[in-house]
């Protein structure tokens, strides 16, 4: 053992030579101290009954608790979903009202374009920012006061028809067709 302490101080690049008298002191010490007597390791022992009921209770503790857990997660996963949800859903109605009172579609309008927002919104968007306001009344009619207030039958269908067409004649109106 002496000689290969002595071998490792100069690989290490200490000058043996001139520190021998040093090292030869220090070794003695070494020496002099007895070996501490090391006990060959135990085998393990094996595991008694209670050892193990033990341990599949904290493995059931550990079961019931990734389940709370998982069941948290859930829980709190859905209620993030259902608040996106709601917010979407707000976005869309806010989209859909803002266009009414911009006057670029009619209350009749509205569902179809609420279906729109909620397929595409980014598209609808885009559609939606592209129409003009509709012109005039919207197709309302406002009751004349110099007009008769009862109309036979023929005459009250060929009004309803000419606002019927100049109504449909309006591009604002009409309604993209989803993919």
């Amino acid at each position: 053992m002496r000689q290969k302490l002595i071998e490792f101080l100069k690989k290490l690049g200490v000058n043996t030579e001139e520190k021998k008298q040093e090292i030869e002191e220090a070794l003695k010490t070494i020496d002099d101290e007895p070996n501490p007597k090391v006990d060959p390791p135990k085998s393990p022992e094996p595991k008694s009954d209670s050892t193990i009921d033990i341990l599949k209770q904290e493995i059931a503790e550990l079961k019931t608790a990734l389940i709370e857990e998982k069941t948290y997660r859930d829980k709190v996963t859905n209620m993030q979903k259902q608040k996106a949800a709601t917010e979407q859903q707000a976005k869309v109605d806010a989209a859909v009202n803002k266009l009414f009172q911009d006057k670029k579609i009619t209350e009749a309008q509205k569902a179809d374009w609420l279906n729109l927002f909620n397929k595409d919104y980014e598209g609808a968007e885009k559609i939606a920012m592209a129409l003009p306001a509709i012109q005039g009344d919207g197709g309302k009619k406002e009751k004349d006061s110099d007009a008769p207030t009862k109309l036979n039958t023929l005459e009250q269908g060929g009004n309803i028809l000419d606002a019927i067409k100049k109504h449909n004649q309006n591009p604002a109106l009409e309604i993209p067709q989803g993919e």
